[in-house]
C-alpha cells in the first residue's frame, strides 16, 4: 500500500518484451521502458458529517480526504480551501480545516480541492464541550487538533514512533463518547507498533451492570484490543440529567470497564456535575460505560453525646449525634429524640448517599432525677441534681484568753467560722472592742469547710470590756497592776529554745515534740531561778511545764531536753510554745518560740507518760492493798472448814 499525492507520477518499470497489437512484424527485443501514470481524482469527502457542537466549544476540526480511481485515498486537509457559509456562527481557517465557534446557529462548511468539493452542516447549540482543557474539536489529519471518526486513521497525528504530535479526539457517532489523546501520548497496538486507527461503536446489549448499579450512559466498545497509551488518554462521556437515576448523587457515578467477565471500577474518575461530563484516564481500549450506585438509603446513628451530664434544674442540655447515609441513593431520616421513652423532639434530615451530618437538640431540664436519652438505637444518660446552696457562714466557739489581764498583757480571741453552704464564699469578719472595730479580715471558705480565726490585742483601760465578733459576745477584765520587778541576774540568761516535731515514719502521724533549751551557764549557779514552758492550743492555755525538773538537764547543767505529748493527745489545730525565765516570781526573760499547726491527718490520740505512770501507780497500789485482804479472807475460810471437820 502506498499514497499518491496529486501532481506526482506513478512510474512503472517494465522489463521484458513489449508486444504491441498490430505490430507483430516488429521483432521482439529486450529493453527497459519508463511509463508515467497520472492519479485520477474522483471525489473529496469530509469528516465528521453534520456534527453538532455546544457553544462552549471554542474550535472544531474537520478532515478532508481525497478519493482516487487509480490510487489510495489521501488526507488533503492542509491542501484544501475551507469556507463557512455563515461566519456569524463559525469561521474557517483557510488551509487547516479548523473551525472557530462564534455563536449558536448552523452553517455549511465547504472544502474545495482540485475542482472537487465536500460539504457538511455544522450546528452550534447551547451546552457543554466534551474535550478537556487543552484539546481542540474533532477531526482527522492536517494542521490543528483533530476529531477522529468512529473508525479512522491516526497516521496523520503521529510520527513513526507512534507519538501523537497534535491533540487528537476520537468521537462516537452519537457524539456522546470522546477519546482524547493529548499531544505527546505514545499510542501503540498489541504488537508494540504505532497504532494506525481507533474504532468506537455502541454496544446495544452490554453485560448486566453490577449489583445495586444502573447504567447512566451507553456502553461503548473501543478498539482495537491490546492498544495502549502512555501517558494515559482520557475517556470523556457526556450525559444528561434525565440519564441520572432518581435519588443518585453524581458523586456516586463511576466509569467501569469489562474485564475478566465482570465490570471493574476505574480509578481517577472525575464527575463534573455542573457541565454533566464524566472523565477518566485510560491506558488501554476495551468496553467502557458509566454506572451509578443505586443501593437504597440506609441511615446509621453514631457519636451520641449529652453535655453536660451533671446539671441543675433549668440548665440547658445539648444532645448531638452523627447521622450517616450508608446507602447510595438520597433519602430522608426522621431523627426522634426520646427521654425516658417519651418523644420530646424530632428533626427530619435529607442526606445524599454516602454523606453525613451532625444533628443537635437542645432541651431544658426542670426536675431533679436521672434521665435516659435515646436517639435511634443509641442511648445516653444525664442527671439533674439539686441546685447548690449559696455560701452561708456561722460563727461559734468564742474563746477569750485570759479573761483577766493586766494592761501590759495581750488578750487572745478566737472563733470558729463554718461555711454551711455548697458554694465557696467570702466572709468579712470584724472584731469589736467596746463597739469599736479593732481589726477586720476577709475569710474565703469552700462549701462545707471551716477554720479557726484568732486575734490578739492589748487593752490599756482598767475595767471590764466587751468583745463582739459575728453574733457572739464576751467579756474580759483589765486589772491595775504594777509591772513585776525584774531582778537582775547578770549571770543567768536563756540563750536558745527550739521545738522539733517527731512523726511516725509509717503512718506519718505526729508522735511528740522535742523541746530543747540552752543557758549561758549552769543552772546551779542560780538555784532560785525557774524556767517555765507555756503551751497554748488555739490561743487557749493548755499546759505549764517546769523545765529545770524531771531530770531534763544534761551533764553540763546548761542545756536540757524533753519530749512533749499533750495529756489528751494531739488534736488538729494550732499549738504555740513559750518559755519564760523567772527569779522566784519575777520575770527575768521570755522567749516566744514556734507555732505548730497539726492537720487532721497527722493528729493521733496518745496517752502521755504522766497519765500512763499514774495508771500504773494506781494499779500497783490496788494490788498491794487487795492482795493481803484476799489472803486473809482465804485463810479464815480454811480455818472454819477445819473446825467443822473436827466437830464431826
Amino acid at each position: 500500500m502506498f499514497r499518491v499525492r496529486t501532481g506526482l507520477l506513478v512510474i512503472v518499470i517494465i522489463t521484458g518484451l513489449v508486444s504491441l497489437g498490430g505490430l507483430s512484424s516488429i521483432p521482439a527485443f529486450a529493453t527497459d521502458a519508463s511509463v508515467t501514470v497520472n492519479a485520477i481524482l474522483d471525489d473529496v469527502t469530509m469528516t465528521p458529517e453534520n456534527p453538532g457542537v455546544p457553544t462552549t466549544t471554542t474550535t472544531y476540526q474537520f478532515t478532508a480526504t481525497a478519493g482516487y480511481s487509480n490510487a489510495p485515498e489521501e488526507i488533503v486537509t492542509d491542501s484544501a480551501n475551507w469556507t463557512s457559509s455563515n461566519t456569524s456562527v463559525a469561521t474557517m481557517s483557510l488551509h487547516t480545516g479548523l473551525a472557530t465557534i462564534i455563536a449558536e446557529g448552523s452553517t455549511t462548511i465547504t472544502a474545495d480541492y482540485e475542482g472537487k468539493s465536500a460539504n457538511t452542516t455544522l450546528t452550534v447549540t447551547a451546552g457543554t464541550s466534551p474535550p478537556p482543557s487543552g484539546g481542540g474539536g474533532g477531526g482527522g489529519g492536517g494542521g490543528g487538533g483533530g476529531v477522529i471518526s468512529s473508525t479512522t486513521s491516526l497516521i496523520a497525528y503521529m510520527n513513526n514512533e507512534g507519538q501523537i504530535l497534535i491533540d487528537a479526539f476520537a468521537v462516537s457517532d452519537d457524539g456522546q463518547a470522546t477519546l482524547y489523546l493529548p499531544e505527546g501520548t505514545i499510542a501503540r497496538n498489541k504488537y508494540n507498533q504505532p497504532l494506525p486507527a481507533i474504532t468506537i461503536k455502541e454496544d446495544m446489549e452490554p453485560p448486566d451492570p453490577p449489583a445495586d448499579c444502573q447504567f447512566v450512559c451507553l456502553a461503548y466498545d473501543m478498539g482495537p484490543n491490546g492498544a495502549t497509551f502512555d501517558p494515559p488518554a482520557f475517556l470523556i462521556y457526556n450525559y444528561t440529567d434525565s440519564q441520572v437515576p432518581a435519588g443518585v448523587t453524581e458523586e456516586n457515578m463511576v466509569f467501569t470497564t469489562w474485564q475478566d467477565e465482570q465490570w471493574v471500577k476505574l480509578e481517577g474518575c472525575i464527575i463534573d456535575s455542573a457541565d454533566n461530563i464524566a472523565t477518566v484516564p485510560i491506558s488501554h481500549l476495551s468496553l467502557f460505560t458509566v454506572v451509578a450506585y443505586t443501593s437504597p438509603a440506609r441511615f446509621e446513628i453514631t457519636d451520641l453525646t449529652v453535655a453536660p451530664v451533671d446539671i441543675h434544674p433549668d440548665d440547658i442540655i445539648t444532645v448531638s449525634a452523627t447521622i450517616t447515609n450508608t446507602g447510595d441513593l438520597t433519602g430522608s431520616f426522621d431523627a426522634i429524640l426520646t427521654i425516658d421513652n417519651e418523644v420530646v423532639r424530632n428533626q427530619i434530615k435529607t442526606l445524599k448517599g454516602g454523606s453525613r451530618e451532625t444533628i443537635v437538640f437542645t432541651i431544658v431540664a426542670e426536675t431533679v432525677g436521672e434521665y435516659r436519652v435515646s436517639l435511634g438505637n443509641k442511648v445516653a444518660t444525664f442527671v439533674v441534681k439539686e441546685p447548690p446552696a449559696p455560701a452561708a457562714f456561722t460563727v461559734s466557739e468564742l474563746r477569750i484568753n485570759p479573761v483577766s489581764v493586766s494592761s501590759v498583757d495581750k488578750v487572745h480571741v478566737s472563733v470558729l467560722i463554718n461555711n454551711t453552704g455548697d458554694l465557696a464564699g467570702i466572709y468579712p469578719m470584724t472584731l469589736y472592742l467596746d463597739d469599736e472595730p479593732v481589726e477586720t479580715r476577709e475569710i474565703t471558705l469552700d462549701g462545707g469547710d471551716n477554720m479557726t480565726l484568732s486575734f490578739s490585742f492589748s487593752a490599756d483601760t482598767v475595767g471590764k470590756h466587751t468583745i463582739n465578733i459575728g453574733d457572739l459576745q464576751g467579756v474580759f477584765e483589765v486589772k491595775s497592776s504594777s509591772p513585776p520587778a525584774v531582778s537582775e541576774l547578770p549571770g543567768l540568761e536563756l540563750k536558745g529554745f527550739s521545738t522539733t516535731p517527731d512523726y511516725d515514719e509509717i503512718t506519718n502521724t505526729l508522735v511528740s515534740v522535742r523541746i530543747e533549751y540552752y543557758l549561758n551557764q549552769p543552772w546551779v549557779s542560780e538555784p532560785d531561778a525557774k524556767l517555765m514552758m507555756i503551751v497554748l492550743y488555739n490561743g487557749e492555755l493548755l499546759d505549764q511545764i517546769p523545765l529545770f525538773t524531771l531530770g531534763q538537764l544534761i551533764d553540763d547543767g546548761k542545756s536540757g531536753e524533753l519530749n512533749y505529748i499533750p495529756s489528751a493527745g494531739w488534736m488538729a489545730g494550732e499549738y504555740a510554745f513559750q518559755v519564760e525565765l523567772y527569779d522566784v516570781d519575777n520575770i527575768l526573760q521570755d522567749m516566744l518560740s514556734h507555732s505548730l499547726v497539726v492537720t487532721p491527718e497527722s493528729a493521733i490520740k496518745v496517752v502521755s507518760l504522766w497519765k500512763f505512770g499514774a495508771v500504773i501507780g494506781i494499779a500497783t497500789v490496788l494490788i498491794f492493798v487487795l492482795l493481803p485482804i484476799i489472803v486473809y479472807y482465804k485463810r479464815d475460810m480454811l480455818r472454819k472448814r477445819v473446825k467443822i471437820i473436827r466437830i464431826i
